[in-house]
């Protein structure tokens, strides 16, 4: 199985009880392939060492009908002076139209 569709498969198990359709599902897995595939270039330097994927939802929802965007937000690890590999976390964060869009300082 490609990699692209282990990604989608996995989003779409971890995801399964917030009832997202199916063409939301694929923008997200989508966008989550174009920023690995472009933080693994083979020009990129320091080389990273890990990608890790973080999907962040609200945890009230009053409908399955709901209407749900998302943003992402790169974080690069910063390690000692001399480590040539790095981490990069890509965080995904899905929320409700209409609703706030959580930040630091909301509670």
């Amino acid at each position: 199985m490609p990699a692209d569709d282990r990604l989608y498969a996995w989003l779409k198990e971890i995801l399964k009880p917030l009832n997202l359709q199916e063409d939301f599902l694929k923008k997200i897995s989508s966008s989550t392939q174009e920023t690995a595939a472009r933080l693994m270039r083979t020009d990129v330097e320091p080389k990273l060492k890990h990608i890790h994927l973080l999907v962040l939802a609200p945890s009230k929802r009053t409908s399955n009908n709901q209407t749900w965007g998302f943003f992402s937000v790169e974080r690069l690890e910063h390690k000692k002076e001399h480590d040539v590999a790095r981490d990069h976390t890509i965080e995904i964060y899905l929320y409700v139209e209409g609703d706030e869009i959580p930040t630091h300082g909301n509670q």
